[in-house]
């Protein structure tokens, strides 16, 4: 297959009924459903993770006879050579441990359902991808509320994330987003938006879960802020089961597929190493480099910065905790798709990418050597132009992927994805378990190199990428043909 132009697929991703300008579906009601899903599922989500880094901290802290009553946890605001810092630091070290094993327990089960399930959406659509992982998302969520409501042994929670990694949990439930965005916008610059204001919307609206679970869990209690997120997940599996048209046409479906999972591991990995010429190969993967380094960074920052601003010499509240995530998310977010309309009128989102990465650098630097508690709320304006990266990068290999081939290669990607969730999440919990005690924000270093070695590698990026190849069809008017008599 020749690759597509650079700017726009040459094959429309949409089927056109007897009118030409119609599609078989509701494009309208397709958007609405593709921004509800995550604004009510993966914000809540979201939430979630910083709950479950709170409520970690604060059972462990009970467990130990630390805490006094529902939301205490161990001394924060204590001398560093009291014995009682010594427990905080050893708290935090075991809480970052357990979140790592959870980690663990949710993406090796989902990285082999996301191996297949984004190819399996090819052959037959992208409403059966998106309906298991929501669904395992709010089992997850209703079990995890079962456990604070009953303070259940914690080792229960390993049975929560089994569950919804078995369904391919938040990799899967993007995946089945992106290949339905990629399915309504032919264009590239349209692609870059609607994936990146799926996930805009779906940072703003973790801003106000984020807000209300540290309200909640501040004047109430954990359980009723897991209710508010139960909730959440409840709506939008009924709007998904009851309003979700198919926006995959069964002409658009590749042919004698079949059901062998084989065929379709093989459809997922073809890019980067059977299918086009070398320099396509080597495009797709240097776009897969770029999304490792440049993407890793953010997907453990939530809790990573719950454990970081709950130790000294921070020692924030729950309803501290959520208005920064909420003003991180939410300014982050606007702010970003602001810039990112700006920047798409004088450059291309290649280089929009470059500049936003070189940011997500400086402000992950800048968080590692933060002493005071208001300087945190430098870090959303430095890490604004950074917000639209992960949907440049990946329009940037849907473009490069045929139409029939949507499913397999954000497949492909959730996969990496799940890989990348996987060993930074260990690693960086690692990092901060073993350098909490003397200085807690080297993380952040290991962050911002990352960050750095992604800028390097758009830099090889330019200078391999395969160029757009563009047709051009002339169409000549032949002479009218005279009717014989």
């Amino acid at each position: 297959m020749s690759p597509p132009e650079d700017g726009e697929e040459s094959t429309p991703l949409i089927k056109r009924s007897y009118h030409d300008s119609d599609p078989q579906f509701s494009v309208v009601r397709a958007r609405i459903v593709s921004i509800v899903i995550p604004v009510l599922t993966m914000s809540a989500g979201s939430a979630r993770d910083t709950l479950m880094a709170q409520y970690i901290v604060k059972r462990l802290s009970s467990d130990r006879g630390l805490g006094t009553n529902e939301t205490d946890t161990a001394p924060c605001n204590v001398e560093l050579n009291d014995s009682r810092a010594k427990e905080a630091d050893e708290l935090q070290a075991e809480a970052s441990d357990l979140l790592t094993n959870l980690n663990l327990t949710l993406c090796i089960p989902a990285f082999f359902t996301c191996l297949i399930i984004g190819s399996y959406s090819d052959f037959l659509g992208r409403r059966l991808l998106l309906m298991f992982p929501v669904l395992s998302h709010l089992l997850r969520m209703a079990l995890t509320t079962c456990i604070i409501k009953f303070n259940l042994d914690l080792n229960y929670t390993y049975i929560a994330y089994g569950i919804d990694g078995l369904a391919g949990s938040w990799f899967a439930i993007l995946l089945g987003l992106f290949a339905l965005t990629a399915d309504m916008n032919a264009s590239k610059h349209d692609r870059t938006f609607w994936i990146y204001f799926i996930g805009c919307a779906t940072t703003i609206m973790s801003a106000g879960a984020n807000v209300a679970v540290g309200y909640l869990i501040d004047y109430v209690d954990f359980f009723y802020a897991c209710l508010l997120l139960v909730a959440m997940m409840l709506i939008s599996f009924l709007v998904l089961i009851f309003t979700l048209q198919e926006t995959l046409p069964v002409h658009l479906r590749p042919k004698g597929m079949g059901r062998n999972p084989l065929s379709h591991v093989r459809r997922i990995v073809s890019f980067y190493i059977f299918d086009g010429t070398v320099r396509r190969r080597m495009t797709f993967c240097l776009c897969l480099l770029l999304f490792v380094f440049g993407v890793a960074n953010d997907l453990n920052v939530g809790s990573m910065d719950t454990l970081y601003q709950l130790h000294r010499p921070f020692c924030w509240s729950s309803k501290e905790i959520g208005n920064y995530n909420a003003i991180r998310s939410a300014g982050t977010a606007f702010l970003g798709v602001l810039l990112l309309k700006f920047l798409q009128c004088c450059m291309s989102d290649e280089k929009i990418g470059m500049i936003g990465i070189l940011s997500q650098g400086v402000g992950f630097t800048f968080e590692a050597y933060i002493q005071v508690s208001w300087h945190f709320y430098f870090v959303p304006i430095l890490l604004t132009p950074t917000s639209p990266f992960s949907a440049i990068v990946r329009t940037m290999m849907s473009v490069l992927a045929g139409p029939d081939q949507q499913g397999a290669v954000f497949s492909s990607i959730a996969v990496v994805e799940t890989i990348c969730n996987l060993v930074s999440t260990t690693a960086f919990n690692k990092i901060y378990a073993v350098t909490v005690s003397y200085m807690p924000g080297a993380v952040y270093l290991v962050m911002a190199s990352c960050s750095y070695l992604t800028f390097l590698l758009f830099g090889v990026y330019f200078c391999i990428h395969e160029r757009p190849q563009k047709e051009h069809i002339i169409i000549v008017n032949p002479e009218p043909i005279q009717e014989t008599k």
